[in-house]
C-alpha cells in the first residue's frame, strides 16, 4: 500500500558512471491508469510497473545493475541479462 498523497521523490542511483534524475513521486511521467489500462492482466505482488524515464535515457548491458530508490518504501534493484 502507498502512502497518500504520494510524497517524496524517486531516485535512479549512477548508472555506468551517469548521473540519473529524480522525479517527485506526486509527477510520474505518465499515470499509472493510463500504463495499466491496455495491460489486461492482473498484477502481483513484486511486478513492477515503471511509468517512464524523467529525462536521461542510459543504454544498459548484461551486467548493469539499474538500482531505484523510492522515499519511504526502499531499493528495487534489477540486473540486466540478455534476453
Amino acid at each position: 500500500m502507498l502512502p497518500r498523497p504520494l510524497t517524496g521523490f524517486a531516485r535512479n542511483k549512477p548508472l555506468n558512471a551517469h548521473p540519473l534524475p529524480q522525479r517527485p513521486l506526486h509527477k510520474p511521467v505518465r499515470s499509472a491508469i493510463r500504463i495499466e489500462d491496455p495491460l489486461v492482466m492482473p498484477l502481483v505482488p513484486g511486478d513492477a510497473n515503471p511509468t517512464g524515464t524523467p529525462g536521461t535515457v542510459v543504454p544498459v548491458q548484461p551486467g548493469d545493475v539499474v538500482e531505484i530508490l523510492v522515499d519511504g518504501i526502499g531499493t528495487l534493484s534489477n540486473p540486466v541479462v540478455e534476453p
